[in-house]
């Protein structure tokens, strides 16, 4: 049964604003600026002439690296074993 004296909008739950942590916000767009997220994955089969210099070329740029083998065997396998600690 409605109530003919309350509208529909104050039958709507209000919430007290929450605090903004101002200065955690501009702290995380700082870091945002000087080390934006970006990831780069590299697919790799059997590219062992190519394989270095593409992710010699991703490491130095400080990205997140991910490199995916599929099931290389030219000897790709060992040249991304060499730069692993570089990559995720």
């Amino acid at each position: 049964m409605s109530n003919p004296g309350v509208t529909q909008i104050e039958k709507i739950t209000r919430f007290a604003p929450l605090p903004v942590n101002l200065e955690y916000l501009i702290m995380k767009k700082i870091q945002e600026e000087i080390h934006p997220l970006i990831s780069v994955i590299t697919v790799v089969y059997n590219d062992v002439i190519n394989i270095k210099e593409t992710m010699l070329s991703v490491i130095n740029q400080n990205y997140e690296y991910i490199v995916i083998d599929g099931k290389s065997d030219d000897g790709s396998i060992a040249i991304i074993k060499k730069y692993e600690h570089s990559i995720e």
